[in-house]
């Protein structure tokens, strides 16, 4: 379901990045919509099936039922046991509604000090064409002069997408592993 939007772009400001140490891949969105930023959540849109989908790649299925018991705290301890990050390409916007087409006025995050400061990740993760678009924008060279061993473009995992994606993920976890 897409929040209601005003006439005029509001600012938004990504949120901190989940990461640590142990990170080895970190998957990076555009921008955090409006109820992630609110609840200072990554994917707290309900209407969003990033989790569902990480639940169904990289974990046991749960029964549809108790996903929804989940607490952020749960979400963030299967990425962090499957040694996933996450961040966002852009660093602050302005944006009507939650949509990436409706981004403008953007600044992207200094990933060339961050991949300093965290070289031991190795896999990007672009949830979204937008999200890769905006890095490479910014850092055309970046993919091509650090050594990972894999990246990859996904569909976003926004509720337009919802039917398509699923597929994409799981053939990522084969290329992870």
């Amino acid at each position: 379901m897409d929040i209601p939007e005003d006439n005029n772009a509001g600012q938004c400001n990504c949120l901190e990045p989940i990461v640590d140490f142990d990170t080895q891949i970190i998957i990076l969105g555009t921008m955090p919509g409006i109820a992630s930023i609110e609840k200072e959540e990554y994917y707290a849109n309900e209407d969003n099936v990033f989790w569902d989908i990480i639940y169904r790649v990289f974990n046991p299925p749960l029964p549809a039922d108790r996903q929804i018991l989940l607490s952020y705290r749960e979400k963030l301890q299967v990425l962090k046991t499957n040694r996933i990050g996450l961040w966002d390409t852009l660093s602050a916007c302005n944006r009507k509604g939650n949509q990436d087409h409706r981004i403008s006025g953007e600044k992207i995050n200094d990933f060339e000090r961050f991949f300093s400061e965290h070289n031991q990740i190795h896999t990007i993760i672009f949830n979204g064409k937008k999200s890769l678009d905006y890095f490479r924008g910014k850092y055309p060279n970046l993919l091509k002069t650090i050594n990972y061993r894999v990246w990859y473009s996904t569909s976003s995992s926004s509720p337009i997408n919802a039917f398509y994606i699923l597929y994409q993920w799981s053939e990522l976890k084969t290329l992870l592993m």
